[in-house]
C-alpha cells in the first residue's frame, strides 16, 4: 500500500526491514514517503544507540484507520510548486515595493506618513528579496545540499534575517496606527507630535531596536552535526541549540512568550484597539457633518414663504 512505488523506493523499505518488519511498517505507514523514508533511516540509528531512549513502536491495530491514511498527498505535491509559487509572489511584491518607494520618496510625497510607509516598504523588500533565495533553494536543490553545511548556514541566517525584518514590519505598523490614531482622535496633537522629524526617528528606531530584540532567536538554534552510517559522510541540520537544551526548558519559554506573545499577539491587539478608536472617530465625524448639512439646509416650507 505504500504509495512510492518506485524503484527508490525499494531500497529506502530493505534498510527499514532491519528495524521494522515489512508488513507491520506498510499497516503503520501506508503513505511513507522517499523523503520521510530517508528522514527513518537517520533517526532510527541513533536512537537504537542511545540509552536514553527507549522506542516502542505501536501496532498496526492501536492506530486509528482515520489516522493512518490522513496523508492525501497534499504536502508532497505542493512542495514540488511550492518554489515557483513563492519566488513569484517575491518578485512580484519586491517589484511592488520599489514603485512605493519612488513614488513615496518623491519631493511632493515627503510627509511623516509616507516617511513611516517608505521605511515598511523597504523592510519587506528585503524579506522578500531573501526569501526568493530561499524559494529558489527549492527549485535548484537536490537532496544531498540539504544536508550540507552550507545550506543549514543558509536555513540559520533565514530564520534569523526573516525574524529582523518582520519585526521592523511589525514595529512600523504599530507607529502608523499610532499617527494614525493621533491625526484623526486627537487632531490637536498631530502637528506638534507627528512631525517628519519623529517619523524618520521612528523609523531609525524600529530598524536599530528589531535586530536586539531578537537576540533570545540567535540564541535558541544552531547547527549540529551527525554521521550518517549507510554512507559514512557527514549531515548537517539546524536545532535547538545546546544552550537551550541545557537551561531546562527556561530559553524555550522565554522565546515562546517573548515572541508568541510580546512581538506577535500584542500588537494585533494594539491594532484592533487602534482602528476601533479610528473607525469610531471617522464614524462621529461623518454623523456630525450629516447633522450640520440638515440644521444648515433649508426646508421646502421655509422656502415657499420666503418666496
Amino acid at each position: 500500500m505504500m504509495t512510492a512505488g518506485s524503484g527508490e523506493m525499494v531500497h529506502h523499505l530493505e534498510e527499514l526491514e532491519a528495524y521494522i518488519p515489512r508488513e507491520e511498517l506498510a499497516s503503520i505507514l501506508p503513505n511513507l514517503t522517499k523523503d520521510q523514508a530517508s528522514y527513518l533511516l537517520q533517526l532510527l540509528p541513533v536512537l537504537n544507540n542511545d540509552t536514553r531512549f527507549s522506542v516502542e513502536l505501536p501496532s498496526p491495530s492501536a492506530i486509528p484507520t482515520d489516522h493512518a491514511f490522513c496523508d492525501v498527498g497534499f504536502r508532497d505535491g505542493y512542495k514540488e510548486v511550492h518554489g515557483y509559487l513563492a519566488l513569484m509572489i517575491c518578485l512580484v511584491g519586491a517589484f511592488t515595493n520599489v514603485l512605493n518607494m519612488i513614488i513615496l520618496t518623491r519631493r511632493e510625497m515627503i510627509n511623516s506618513t509616507n516617511t513611516i510607509l517608505t521605511g515598511l516598504a523597504v523592510a519587506d523588500f528585503l524579506l522578500l528579496m531573501e526569501y526568493s533565495f530561499y524559494a529558489t533553494s527549492y527549485i535548484k536543490g537536490q537532496e544531498s545540499m540539504f544536508d550540507s553545511y552550507f545550506h543549514s548556514v543558509f536555513i540559520l541566517f533565514h530564520a534569523h534575517y526573516t525574524q529582523v525584518t518582520h519585526t521592523i514590519a511589525i514595529c512600523l505598523t504599530i507607529t502608523l496606527a499610532v499617527w494614525r490614531y493621533i491625526a484623526i482622535c486627537k487632531p490637536h496633537l498631530n502637528l506638534f507630535l507627528c512631525t517628519l522629524p519623529r517619523a524618520r526617528l521612528a523609523v531609525c528606531i524600529a530598524y536599530v531596536v528589531s535586530p536586539i530584540l531578537s537576540v533570545p532567536n540567535y540564541l535558541m538554534y544552531s547547527i549540529h552535526q551527525r554521521t550518517d552510517k549507510h554512507t559514512n559522510t557527514s549531515l548537517y541540520h539546524v536545532d535547538f541549540s545546546d544552550r537551550a537544551r541545557a537551561s531546562n526548558g527556561l530559553l524555550q519559554s522565554v522565546h515562546f512568550w517573548f515572541y508568541s506573545v510580546l512581538i506577535k499577539i500584542l500588537p494585533c491587539l494594539l491594532l484592533t484597539f487602534f482602528i476601533y478608536h479610528i473607525i469610531r472617530a471617522m464614524y462621529t465625524a461623518k454623523r456630525r457633518k450629516e447633522n450640520l448639512i440638515k440644521m444648515g439646509t433649508p426646508s421646502m416650507e421655509t422656502v415657499s414663504t420666503q418666496l
